[in-house]
């Protein structure tokens, strides 16, 4: 009890988190969130293989194709970033979803996150 009032959570507040936190700070904030999202994508790999198959497409233009990609991964990446950002836990997916939906959900996730990256590699 005394300890939640040194850290100053009053003592009959909900908890968000059933352990208590290990006492490291958070140092990524939004934005940093946001740019581990997008370099997961591998841009630099989307990059080479749009070089590569550039010559292979008469007519089409780059530019706006990747305008184009890009305001449909923005969202995506942002939407992490932020769940990042508010819930600052080991375990991704699975933390954000059995945080908002339930345990059972997140498990789910997890496992369809796991077999997907294991079948598509």
């Amino acid at each position: 009890m005394e300890q939640a009032q040194q850290r100053g959570v009053p003592a009959g507040a909900p908890r968000v988190f059933t352990r208590a936190a290990t006492g490291l700070v958070r140092e990524a904030g939004l934005l940093d969130a946001l740019i581990y999202n997008v370099n997961f994508i591998s841009i630099g790999l989307m990059v080479a293989l749009m070089l590569l198959y550039m010559s292979s497409y008469g007519g089409v233009s780059v530019p706006l194709s990747l305008i184009f990609c890009a305001a449909l991964a923005l969202p995506t990446a942002a939407t992490y970033g932020m769940l990042a950002a508010t819930m600052p836990r080991s375990g991704g997916d699975y933390v954000y979803v059995s945080r908002v939906l339930g345990p059972a959900f997140g498990m789910m996730s997890n496992w369809n996150t796991t077999g997907t990256g294991s079948l598509v590699g």
